[in-house]
C-alpha cells in the first residue's frame, strides 16, 4: 500500500472535535437518564443513543481524510440508518417487561454490531480510496490491521492520560489542595476529558504510520516464530484422537471452545505472516508442509467443535450460548474449508487463494453479525421458539424448563412464553409446576 499522506489540518481538528462531542452527547445521556429526559428516561432510547454515538463517529474518524468527499457522508447516513434500525430492534426486545436482565440481550447485540463494523469498516475505507467497492486485497489487508492497531492504541493513550490525571490529583492532595481530585472525579469532566483522549489517540493512531508499522511488525514477528509451532500442536493433536477417543473431549465440557480457539488462533496467525501475499514465504519448503499439515487439519476440529454443539443441543436444546456458538463454529468452519482448500489448490505462489478465501468470509461475518442483530437470525426468537416446542412435543419436561432464564434473560419474546405456558397443559394439570411458574411471574 502506498504511503498514506498526512491528514490535513482541517481534518485533524474534526477528529478531535467530533471525539470530543462523543463524549458530551455521552454525558448528555447519562444526566438525561437521571433527569427523566425524553429519550433517555427509558431504556429504549438510551440504547439507540449509545449504539448511534458510539457506533457512527467511531467510524468516520477512523476513515475520513477529506472532509468534502461525498462517499464519506453517504457511508455516515447509510450507517446512521442501519444502526438506528438495528438499535431501536435490540431495544424492543430488550425492553416490555417488568425485571428483564436487559445486559442479557444488549451485551450480545453490542458484540454483534462491534464485530459486524469493525470488518465491513476496511471495505468502506477501500471504496473511499479507490471509488468503488472493488478493493485490492492488499488495501483491505492495511485497513484492518491499521484500525484494530489504531484502536488500540488510542485505548493505551486514553488509559496512560487518566493515570497522569491521577497522580496529577493525587499529588496536589498531599498538601491538601483537593481541586484537582474533585474536579477529575465530576462526571462531566470524565466524559469530556475521555473523548478528547480517545480523538487524541485516534489521531496519533492515524499520523504516526511509522509507529504503527512498527507495532504490527513486532506483532507480524511473533507470528512468525510462533505459526509453526501451532501448527505442529493442531498436527500432533489431530493424530493422537484415534488413539486417546472423543470421549475426552466431551467430558470436559468446553470441547467446542477449545477447539474454535485452535482454529482462530491458526487462521490469525497464517494472516499475520501471509500478510497481502505479496512477501516470499518466511519459512523453508520444510517448515511450510507443516504448516499446510496444520491448515488441512483444520476442517476437523471446526466440524468437531460444530458436533460437540450439536450433542449439547440435541440433549437439551437451543440456548443463546448455544445459539452464539454454532454461529461461531459455522464461520470457523467456512474458515477452515477455505484454507485447507487454499493448500490443496495448485499455485505458484504459497497459499495464494488465501486472498480470496478472506474476501467471501469477511462478508460472511458481516452478514451473520448484522443478521444477529436484527429479526433475521434474533437468538432470542430461535431459542425461546424451541424451548417451547420441544415442551410441547415431549422432549423436554416442564420440571427441567429454565423459566428463570425464559423469563428474565431472553427478553420481551421470553417474558411472554413464560406467560403463555400458564395455559399449558404441563403447567396447568401441574399444581406443583403451576405454583413455581406462578412465583416466577410475580
Amino acid at each position: 500500500m502506498e504511503t498514506v499522506p498526512d491528514l490535513p489540518r482541517r481534518t485533524r481538528a474534526f477528529i478531535v472535535l467530533v471525539a470530543l462531542l462523543q463524549g458530551a452527547l455521552m454525558y448528555l445521556a447519562q444526566r438525561g437518564a437521571e433527569t427523566g429526559l425524553w429519550p433517555f428516561a427509558a431504556l429504549g432510547g438510551r440504547v439507540c443513543w449509545y449504539t448511534l454515538v458510539l457506533t457512527v463517529p467511531t467510524l468516520t474518524l477512523l476513515s475520513v481524510r477529506h472532509l468534502n468527499d461525498l462517499r464519506l457522508w453517504q457511508h455516515v447516513i447509510a450507517l446512521a440508518l442501519l444502526v438506528t434500525g438495528l438499535s431501536a430492534w435490540a431495544a424492543w426486545s430488550a425492553t416490555g417487561a417488568p425485571g428483564l436482565r436487559s445486559s442479557e440481550v444488549l451485551a450480545p447485540f453490542g458484540v454483534a454490531i462491534a464485530l459486524g463494523m469493525f470488518v465491513l469498516l476496511p471495505w468502506l475505507q477501500g471504496r473511499l480510496q479507490h471509488g468503488s467497492w472493488r478493493v485490492p486485497y492488499r488495501d483491505l489487508f492495511e485497513h484492518a490491521w491499521q484500525n484494530a492497531l489504531t484502536l488500540a492504541l488510542a485505548g493505551l493513550f486514553v488509559g496512560i492520560c487518566w493515570l497522569v490525571l491521577s497522580l496529577w490529583g493525587a499529588l496536589f492532595a498531599l498538601v491538601k489542595l483537593t481541586f484537582f481530585r474533585e474536579l477529575f472525579h465530576e462526571t462531566a469532566f470524565i466524559y469530556l476529558a475521555t473523548g478528547i483522549m480517545f480523538g487524541l489517540g485516534l489521531l496519533i493512531g492515524r499520523t504516526q504510520q511509522r509507529a504503527v508499522q512498527v507495532m504490527r511488525q513486532i506483532l507480524f514477528a511473533i507470528c512468525t516464530g510462533l505459526l509453526p509451532l501451532l501448527a505442529f500442536v493442531a498436527v500432533l493433536f489431530a493424530l493422537s484422537l484415534p488413539f486417546t477417543g472423543l470421549q475426552p473431549l466431551w467430558e470436559t465440557r468446553a470441547a467446542a471452545k477449545i477447539l474454535i480457539a485452535l482454529v482462530a488462533a491458526l487462521v490469525l496467525f497464517v494472516n499475520a505472516v501471509y500478510q497481502d501475499g505479496a512477501a516470499t514465504p518466511p519459512y523453508p519448503h520444510w517448515l511450510q508442509r507443516l504448516i499446510d499439515a496444520g491448515l488441512l487439519s483444520l476442517p476437523l476440529y471446526a466440524l468437531l467443535a460444530l458436533y460437540a454443539l450439536w450433542l449439547r443441543i440435541d440433549q437439551y436444546g437451543w440456548s443463546a450460548d448455544r445459539f452464539n456458538g454454532t454461529l461461531v463454529a459455522i464461520v470457523a468452519c467456512g474458515y477452515a474449508f477455505g484454507y485447507a482448500w487454499a493448500v490443496l489448490r495448485p499455485g505458484g505462489h504459497w497459499l495464494r487463494p488465501l486472498a480470496p478465501v478472506n474476501r467471501v468470509m469477511s462478508w460472511a461475518v458481516i452478514a451473520l453479525a448484522l443478521a444477529t442483530a436484527s429479526p433475521l437470525l434474533d437468538p432470542h426468537r430461535i431459542v425461546v421458539g424451541n424451548q417451547l416446542q420441544r415442551l410441547a412435543d415431549g422432549r423436554s419436561s416442564a420440571a427441567a424448563l429454565d423459566l428463570y432464564y425464559l423469563r428474565f434473560d431472553s427478553g420481551r419474546r421470553g417474558y411472554r412464553a413464560v406467560q403463555s405456558l400458564r395455559e399449558a397443559p404441563a403447567f396447568a394439570d401441574d399444581p406443583a409446576q403451576g405454583d413455581r411458574l406462578q412465583r416466577i411471574l410475580q
